[in-house]
């Protein structure tokens, strides 16, 4: 058995799941049958938590296990009914139960390569997302992590959240899981579902953006700069200037990161509860006689 296969400009991350399964495998096949030997070359095994008890089990039934690096990757040949070796993946069609395995690992404490003949090759390939998760994220207003998965809201207080709301994550989707953890992960977002569907009516409110369409030009500097993708241009409103045209951002969406309000070339946008003359009165408790007799719209009494 080799871990950790990857092909070439393939995904670089641990898909968490493969190597307890190897040795779940791995030991199955020594209880049917004591005599078969059983090799795991591997680059590190994770069985993470109480799941080390079968990597303690494999180990105790005579599993062998040899480590091998990126410098000296296992090699995998072929040879067929001809007696021709050839380099796995590059064999022509024909009577494959005729094909002997070769298979050769540097083994690094004894610095010696191993040769291998085996009856029987299992390979653990990484686990990738499915070809329309892009798409997908694409269509939903989304983020994909740096491997391709759909990525939460916070990993630790919300797991199953998107930052779009009303839109939950669970099992591989978010990334290569058991299925005791897939189902607990899917019962989760099943509760988040639930307090959203029990409520009636619903209720928004919070840090949102507003938009002072006087004061917006329609330069769009909001839509691109927004991470969830926001803001958007309505056709029916007038802007600045009589312009056809101006932003505008619904405050069931909104997340409050603030990002367009700091970005606004016209600060036509402003945060619920965070506007320019709210932080500059807050701020001016702090600041005292540093800060002049009037800031914008704003007069302040300078005490001594």
């Amino acid at each position: 058995m080799i871990q950790c296969v990857r092909p070439p400009n393939g995904p670089d991350y641990c898909s968490r799941v493969c190597c307890t399964n190897t040795m779940k495998n791995a030991t199955r096949i020594k209880m049917l049958n004591s005599n078969c030997e059983v090799i795991v070359l591997y680059k590190d095994i994770i069985t993470y938590g109480f799941r080390e008890q079968y990597y303690t089990e494999a180990r105790r039934r005579g599993i062998l296990f040899v480590r091998y690096t990126n410098a000296a990757k296992p090699v995998v040949r072929r040879r067929d009914e001809r007696g021709e070796m050839s380099e796995w993946g590059e064999l022509p069609a024909g009577n494959l139960a005729l094909t002997t395995l070769e298979v050769r690992a540097h083994e690094p404490v004894l610095d010696q390569e191993m040769v291998m003949h085996p009856d029987l090759l299992v390979v653990s390939t990484a686990i990738e997302p499915s070809e329309g998760t892009k798409q997908l994220a694409e269509t939903l207003h989304v983020p994909l992590s740096s491997e391709g998965f759909f990525m939460e809201a916070h990993l630790k207080m919300r797991p199953m959240d998107f930052m779009e709301e009303g839109i939950f994550i669970a099992g591989m989707a978010h990334y290569p899981k058991f299925i005791e953890e897939s189902i607990a992960h899917a019962l989760a977002a099943a509760g988040r579902a639930i307090t959203i569907l029990s409520q009636h009516p619903l209720y928004i409110g919070g840090t949102v953006a507003q938009v002072n369409q006087d004061k917006c030009v329609g330069c769009l500097t909001c839509t691109r700069v927004c991470p969830f993708g926001i803001p958007q241009i309505d056709p029916t409103k007038v802007g600045n200037g009589g312009i056809v045209g101006a932003a505008w951002i619904d405050p069931a969406k909104c997340q409050g990161c603030g990002t367009c309000t700091g970005e606004c070339p016209a600060t036509a946008i402003q945060l619920v509860s965070y506007n320019d003359d709210q932080i500059m009165l807050r701020e001016s408790a702090g600041l005292g006689a540093w800060i002049p007799a009037e800031v914008g719209s704003l007069k302040f009494e300078v005490r001594s």
